[in-house]
């Protein structure tokens, strides 16, 4: 299965399943085979709309793309503190965070 398929599924369940009353996810969707992007607020400053783009491998542990999507959907629990430095706002208002350039989301997809 495409690393890609398996990254996206496993940060989607994560966060249903253990942080859903923490973090909403507006948007995700899979930007390449190594690459998926994801809208999101955390409960605690739900005003902020962030993104942010996944890029692998190297995964989270050895070979393994689902390690990749459980350690990014924990790491969305903490603040992007210096990420904040080079976030680039696009015209949703989404403060992307490490990229230089915003992602766009696939056609038809919706940014809520």
């Amino acid at each position: 299965m495409n690393d890609a398929i398996v990254v996206f599924n496993s940060l989607i369940r994560d966060i249903a399943l253990h942080y859903a009353g923490r973090i909403q996810l507006h948007a995700v969707w899979i930007e390449s085979d190594v690459s998926i992007c994801l809208v999101y607020s955390r409960y605690v400053d739900a005003d902020l709309r962030l993104g942010r783009r996944l890029r692998f491998p190297p995964h989270a542990i050895g070979d393994d793309p689902q390690s990749t999507g459980v350690a990014a959907a924990e790491e969305l629990l903490e603040p992007p503190g210096t990420l904040w430095r080079t976030a680039v706002t696009d015209a949703h208002g989404v403060s992307w965070l490490a990229v230089d350039q915003p992602p766009i989301p696939p056609y038809g997809s919706a940014v809520l």
